[in-house]
C-alpha cells in the first residue's frame, strides 16, 4: 500500500466522540464504546459522516477492543465476530453515501489487556494469538481495506500481532494493508519501559505498510517524539491525543493548537498519515485536512 502520493487523513477519537454525543452513558459503554456498533448503530454512522465531512479518507471501525480477551470481562466474548463485521460494515455504508471513491476503511485493533511482557508464558501467548487471530479474520472477511493495530504498549504483543497476522492473510491469499502504532512516552519508551530502538527493531523485522505513532498525551513533545522515528523505511502515521482528559474525561487541548502541532510535521515532511485519536473530533481533522492539502507526503521509498 502506498501512502507516497498524497498525505493521507486518519480519522479521530471514534469511541471518544460517540460519547459525548450520550447524556448518560453506563460504565460498561464508557469502557466498551464499541458495543454502541450493535447498540447505537446510527450513532457510528453518523460519525463516521462527520469525519468523511471533514476531510478523512481512513475510516476506522469501531472494534479496538473488540476481541475475546477484553469482551470476556463483561462476559460479551461471543459477540466478537458480529462486532467485527457489523463494525466495517457501517463504515462501508457511510463512505458510500459520501461519494468518495477513494476512502480507506481501518479496522481498529486494540493491544489487548494482556500483556506479554507481564505474563511471557506460553499459554499467555496462545491467547493472545488466537484472540487477535479471531479479530483480524473477521475484519478481513468483512472487507477492510488495511487493519490498524493501534496503541500498542508492548512490544511483545507487537510481535504477537504481527506474527498473526501475516500469517493469516498469507493463508487467505489477501493483500490487505497493515499499520503498526504504538503509544510512546515522551521520553520515548513504550508504556512497558521498551526503548525507541526496540520499538524501532519490530517496525524494521515485519513489511508493515506504515509505523504509527497514536495516543501521544497532547502537542508538547510531539515533535521530538516523532523525529525519533522518521529514519524507518516506512510511511509515518502521527494521531496524537488532544491532552490528559481531566477527572470528567474532559480533554484540554484545542483543535487549534492540535493542528498546528500536526502542521509543523507536515511543513518538514516528516509524515504520511496524520490524524487524531482521543478527544479529537471533526473539527479537529478538518483543520488538520486543510492544512494536509497544500503539502506533500514524505518520502521514504
Amino acid at each position: 500500500m502506498d501512502f507516497n502520493s498524497k498525505i493521507r487523513i486518519l480519522d479521530g477519537g471514534l469511541g471518544s466522540t460517540m460519547l459525548k454525543s450520550i447524556a448518560e452513558p453506563t460504565d460498561e459503554i464508557k469502557t466498551f464504546p464499541e458495543l454502541l456498533t450493535l447498540d447505537r448503530p446510527s450513532l457510528l454512522y453518523d460519525v463516521h459522516t462527520e469525519y468523511i465531512k471533514a476531510g478523512a479518507d481512513i475510516i476506522s471501525t469501531n472494534t479496538f477492543s473488540a476481541n475475546e480477551i477484553s469482551l470476556r470481562q463483561i462476559e460479551r466474548e461471543d459477540i466478537v465476530i458480529e462486532l467485527n463485521q457489523k463494525s466495517v460494515e457501517i463504515a462501508r455504508k457511510a463512505i458510500e453515501a459520501s461519494s468518495k471513491n477513494d476512502i480507506l476503511i481501518a479496522g481498529s485493533i486494540g493491544p489487548s489487556i494482556l500483556s506479554l511482557t507481564r505474563d511471557s508464558s506460553e499459554q499467555a501467548k496462545e491467547r493472545l494469538s488466537q484472540s487477535y487471530r479471531r479479530q483480524i479474520k473477521a475484519l478481513c472477511d468483512a472487507g477492510a481495506d488495511l487493519l490498524l493495530f493501534e496503541t500498542f504498549y508492548d512490544t511483545r504483543n507487537a510481535e504477537c500481532a504481527m506474527d498473526a497476522v501475516f500469517d493469516i492473510t498469507q493463508k487467505l491469499d489477501k493483500k490487505i494493508g497493515v499499520i503498526l502504532s504504538f503509544h510512546v512516552t515522551k521520553d520515548r519508551t513504550s508504556a512497558m519501559n521498551q526503548s525507541a530502538s526496540e520499538i524501532k527493531d519490530i517496525a524494521t523485522k515485519y513489511p508493515i505498510d506504515a509505523f504509527g505513532l497514536n495516543c501521544i498525551n497532547g502537542s508538547e513533545h510531539l515533535q521530538e517524539i516523532v523525529n525519533t522515528f522518521t529514519e524507518l523505511p516506512r510511511a509515518i502515521m502521527v494521531a496524537p491525543n488532544s491532552g490528559v482528559p481531566d477527572k470528567n474525561g474532559v480533554y484540554p487541548e484545542s483543535a487549534d493548537k492540535t493542528a498546528e502541532a500536526i502542521k509543523q510535521l507536515i511543513v518538514k515532511g516528516m509524515v504520511n498519515i496524520v490524524g487524531g485519536c482521543c478527544g479529537t473530533t471533526p473539527e479537529y481533522i478538518h483543520l488538520i485536512s486543510e492544512i494536509a492539502k497544500t503539502h506533500t507526503s514524505r518520502k521514504y521509498n
